[in-house]
């Protein structure tokens, strides 16, 4: 088993004699900063998203990217189970993240449904300890907004996860010969993936052109100040989700 980690995330404190640090290597994760480690950038959004958004899915945003981040920092071991019979594949996670809704995340109810979310998808063992965000808030800078002043329609029936595969190719497919608009979240990971999502949304634009499209990619990656070596990755179909979530209740769409 890999050695247990605790991720002090955002700037959160954690002294030196906390009970929370023997035993475990202690990693420290932003996305703000000098110090910043992680790239986050959620591009072609009009401002009015930036202004509207609530403080609870930026929160979502942020821990979903530091579990994201977590994931593919810490490199599992290469055997299913030790000596012993014991599950040496999975991994043990503690994280310190600064929230702006400390009074929703602190609540035991949420708290039960992330980890059993998490467990199920990497099973990896995951503890959560939020604490109030304490800086001024100001503009996000994970957004940059392009040159469009309002969505270009809202109220769609479903955003959908576009990955540059196969089966979210044939979702957008089925959506827009229904006539239906889109809405496409993608998560850039490489130049070569970044290419071919765009390759395929000028093909879906050619050919679906009544069909409204709007694209929302987000890149994320590690800087070099953190390493970047488990290929797994069971943690991104979670970020995945909860960027779409952002942008369904921006589009005010019917779900994800």
């Amino acid at each position: 088993m890999s050695q247990p980690c605790l991720f002090i995330c955002g700037g959160a404190s954690v002294p030196e004699n906390d009970p929370r640090r023997p035993n475990r290597k202690v990693v420290k994760l932003t996305t703000k900063g000098v110090d910043a480690n992680i790239n986050l950038v959620i591009e072609d959004l009009c401002k009015k998203f930036g202004d509207d958004i609530d403080g609870r899915l930026i929160d979502l945003i942020e821990i979903a990217t530091y579990i994201y981040a977590a994931d593919c920092n810490t490199i599992r071991s290469s055997s299913l189970a030790d000596v012993d019979g014991r599950t040496s594949w999975s991994r043990d996670f503690h994280f310190v993240i600064p929230v702006s809704d400390i009074e929703f995340w602190s609540n035991a109810e949420p708290q039960a449904k992330l980890t059993q979310i998490l467990r199920r998808l990497s099973n990896d063992r995951f503890k959560f300890d939020f604490v109030a965000n304490q800086s001024i808030k100001q503009q996000q800078t994970m957004f940059q907004y392009g040159d469009a002043v309002d969505w270009p329609f809202s109220q769609p029936d479903r955003v959908l996860l576009f990955s540059g595969g196969l089966d979210s190719l044939a979702g957008a497919i089925k959506t827009a010969s229904e006539g239906k608009n889109l809405v496409l979240v993608s998560h850039r990971t490489s130049p070569a993936m970044n290419k071919r999502q765009q390759v395929l949304l000028e093909r879906l634009k050619a050919a679906f052109p009544n069909a409204k499209i709007l694209h929302v990619p987000v890149a994320l990656t590690l800087t070099k100040k953190l390493k970047s070596g488990e290929p797994t990755q069971r943690t991104r179909s979670f970020l995945f989700a909860a960027l779409a979530t952002a942008v369904a209740q921006s589009t005010k769409a019917d779900g994800v």
